[in-house]
């Protein structure tokens, strides 16, 4: 009995923690959607000042090829250049129509105002520690742990019916055994009744192993995901770092590339720069300001 409810308590505990895991990356999806919608919509809108600007630079090339100061092959390189800013304009039209469409299917909910998702304020400071908080909260360890102790109450009732069982009654009758109906005999009997199957076909022994096996399937189950779990986060914790050190170095790129496009255009008018040298350099300020997003 105790084996029984042991394993019933483990399976409800597990169903609860399977569905805490299952609430847990639904949520994480969720907030994956509306991260990559803020994102799309901005690398949407850089990519039509992208446009914006080379249909700029275009205007220009046609201003000066009537001036006589750029020829036919400048203003067809400028237009080459426009028609592949439009077309990166194109994908991020797709990219943001997705990013629209996953969002509705993983929230249920139509994107309007969409406010900005900043780090957790509790954010640990270092590995080890963020390691240790998913050791004690993560859904889906809890969820092994209460299988592994499932698959141990159902290896001991499996090793329950090696044993005999007894059965103890006990408690006050009434009867008529005399056959006299009108003389009732009381007594107060215990009875105690030993059941012990010897010989099972086998039955009973290839159950025990059965439950075995479970057991450490549900063990070495354990210990894999808790080893996919700290290749995880520590993998994640590295990118993390790294993220922010390059979105660091891209804002200052950002500003560099600014400069460059700025200085180039006064440099373009007054003819001591090649359309080409300004048409590059606003490639790589969108470039920046792309990667940065």
């Amino acid at each position: 009995t105790r084996s029984r409810t042991r394993m019933a308590r483990a399976a409800l505990d597990s169903a609860q923690a399977r569905l805490l895991d299952t609430q847990t990356t639904v949520t994480l999806n969720a907030v994956v959607a509306h991260l990559n919608l803020l994102r799309c919509r901005v690398l949407r809108e850089l990519a039509q000042e992208n446009v914006a600007r080379h249909e700029s630079i275009v205007q220009q090339a046609y201003e000066r090829l009537a001036l006589g100061a750029d020829t036919q092959a400048d203003v067809a390189q400028a237009q080459s250049r426009l028609k592949r800013a439009e077309s990166l304009l194109s994908e991020a039209d797709a990219a943001l129509q997705t990013a629209y469409a996953t969002y509705t299917r993983t929230t249920g909910l139509e994107p309007r105002h969409l406010e900005e998702v900043l780090p957790p304020p509790g954010m640990p400071s270092d590995v080890e520690t963020l390691l240790q908080i998913a050791e004690k909260q993560n859904p889906t360890l809890a969820m092994y742990l209460q299988e592994i102790r499932a698959a141990k109450g159902e290896k001991e009732l499996n090793e329950s019916t090696f044993f005999p069982s007894v059965q103890l009654e006990a408690g006050p009758s009434n009867s008529d055994r005399g056959g006299n109906r009108e003389r009732w005999v009381y007594s107060f009997d215990v009875t105690v009744g030993v059941q012990w199957n010897i010989f099972s076909s086998g039955a009973d022994v290839e159950g025990l192993r059965s439950a075995s096996a479970k057991e450490r399937a549900a063990r070495q189950n354990f210990y894999d995901f808790m080893d996919s779990l700290r290749l995880d986060m520590r993998s994640t914790w590295d990118s993390y770092q790294a993220a922010k050190e390059e979105y660091a170095h891209y804002k200052e790129a950002i500003i560099y590339n600014q400069r460059t496009c700025d200085a180039y255009h006064q440099q373009f008018l007054l003819g001591t720069r090649s359309l080409l040298d300004v048409l590059d350099s606003e490639s790589e300020l969108y470039t920046s300001r792309s990667q940065a997003e």
